[in-house]
């Protein structure tokens, strides 16, 4: 054991280090304030502040200001709020950072439709989301409903089976009743929908080519469907498709291509071993006091209902390409434009699924 005058001289030229190395640590962080205010000099609340390439970031408060760890380096603040154009400021060793946003008129002006015909963004009081034709075709989806999936906030799109292609379903604000249909009220180009044949899960813009599309408004409060009346009680999807152009004809082509497969396969009972499942069952219903009753009714003998998943878990056994052509055409006169549409599908999007019986 060491002598305590040696443990206390050890403890003595061990300490410095131990304080430098606390004080290397902390100065590798420095801690930045500052405020956000708008064009007129007044703080912003709410007002993102994050620290560009990381996750470190936070918010303002009700004055707009903000206080925030920052490593020491040559860092950036990236400050975004809602209806201002956002602002990436080099920090350049500085420890108080004050910004100023500009409001993104742009934003503002930007003309959307309700149902009521068209009003600018920064008129509108009702709750509405609006999707452009540019942004529907930065993701290659497979029909239109599927393309609006994680862009209207509010909505919940999706997908009912594993069909290649399948069809999808829209729900505005959740579901609103247990016993009729929750699917929202479709509005192309002024002419509403009819889906009264249709079922849970098919959307009447499913067939819809997303490069005919010039713009999708979701209507989501009752401020907003206030003119369509009961019908809107699901909300409303006004869809505006595009319209020739007076500048030259043109062709655009695009394609995308996809391949799906089964996740798992399930093995099931041949028809023998379904008709000894049904036998003991039976039997087994019998009261102990009794002997075994007889075989099954003739019921069972009978071929079964065909049903889709009995086909989608043994008749299946590939993989299924799918795919879509867009061959939208525009020509042009001086005075008057057409556009003529077309989308060509692989067939193995339009496959009947036709359910199988197996007899034994």
């Amino acid at each position: 054991m060491l002598h305590p005058i040696l443990r206390k001289l050890k403890f003595i030229l061990t300490l410095p280090f131990v304080l430098l190395a606390v004080t290397t640590s902390l100065a590798q962080s420095t801690t930045l304030t500052g405020k956000v205010a708008d064009e007129k000099g007044e703080g912003l609340p709410g007002v993102t502040i994050l620290v560009k390439g990381t996750t470190n970031g936070t918010t303002t408060d009700a004055g707009g200001s903000f206080s925030l760890n920052v490593p020491n380096g040559n860092n950036t603040i990236i400050a975004s709020f809602v209806g201002y154009l956002t602002q990436e400021v080099p920090i350049n060793n500085r420890t108080t950072l004050n910004i100023t946003l500009a409001s993104d008129t742009k934003a503002l002006d930007e003309v959307i439709v309700v149902g009521y015909g068209t009003q600018k963004k920064s008129d509108v009081t009702g709750a509405v989301a609006s999707v452009k034709a540019e942004t529907l075709e930065e993701r290659p989806s497979a029909n239109l409903t599927q393309a609006l999936a994680g862009r209207v906030t509010g909505a919940n799109v999706s997908v009912n089976s594993g069909r290649p292609g399948g069809a999808a379903n829209i729900r505005i604000r959740g579901n609103t009743s247990v016993s009729v249909t929750n699917n929202p009220l479709y509005v192309v180009d002024g002419v509403i929908l009819n889906v009264t044949n249709l079922g849970n899960g098919t959307s009447p813009i499913d067939y819809m080519n997303p490069n005919d599309i010039a713009s999708i408004e979701v209507l989501k409060d009752a401020s907003a469907t206030a003119i369509y009346g009961a019908r809107g009680a699901n909300g409303v999807i006004l869809v505006t498709t595009k319209r020739g152009s007076k500048d030259g004809g043109r062709v655009n082509y695009d394609t995308y291509f996809s391949v799906g497969t089964m996740a798992r396969k399930i093995d099931l009972l041949n028809s023998a071993e379904f008709l000894h499942v049904e036998d003991v069952a039976y039997q087994n219903a019998e009261s102990l006091t009794r002997k075994a009753g007889p075989p099954a009714n003739t019921s069972t003998r009978k071929p079964k209902e065909p049903t889709l998943c009995f086909l989608m878990l043994t008749a299946i056994r590939c993989t299924i390409p799918t795919g879509k052509k867009k061959l939208p055409r525009k020509l042009s006169r001086k005075t008057t434009s057409y556009r003529l549409p077309a989308a060509a599908i692989n067939p193995a999007l339009a496959l009947s699924w036709a359910t199988a019986t197996k007899k034994g």
